[in-house]
């Protein structure tokens, strides 16, 4: 930061128009040359039907909500 305001005050220009150069400029290059990564994903096991998850969460939630209203009784 403390370089950008330098540069700003040397060139009599405002902070953002240097950051806002600085950073276009830093893009233009990035897409130039994208960086290819991959994320590793890992088999966490089957068994569960996640198409029924809201519905089971749903229930789950209902149990709690009785069990809390017959310990208050």
């Amino acid at each position: 930061m403390i370089i950008l305001k330098e540069l700003a005050a040397r060139q009599s220009r405002t902070l953002t128009e240097v950051v806002s150069e600085t950073l276009n400029r830093g893009l233009r290059q990035g897409a130039a040359q994208p960086e290819r990564w991959t994320c590793a994903s890992f088999d966490m096991g089957g068994g569960f039907d996640y198409t029924k998850a809201w519905e089971r969460i749903n229930e789950l939630e209902a149990s709690a909500v009785a069990e809390k209203m017959d310990a208050r009784k």
